[in-house]
């Protein structure tokens, strides 16, 4: 999916909502990277909490 193909799914309502990454327990950090082709985003592997492990 591109960047392009995703805004176009959204309203303009959407856009002021945030995106949360999450694997139906919690959530992590993210952050990207781009590229000329691509934006790549990452998932902090480790939990903020060591509890949460």
């Amino acid at each position: 999916m591109t960047v392009n193909d995703f805004l176009k799914r959204l309203t303009e309502e959407d856009k002021d909502k945030m995106i949360i990454f999450s694997d139906g327990e919690g959530w992590s950090n993210v952050w990207f990277k781009k590229t000329d082709n691509d934006i790549i985003i990452y998932c902090e592997d480790n939990a903020i909490f060591s509890d949460d492990k």
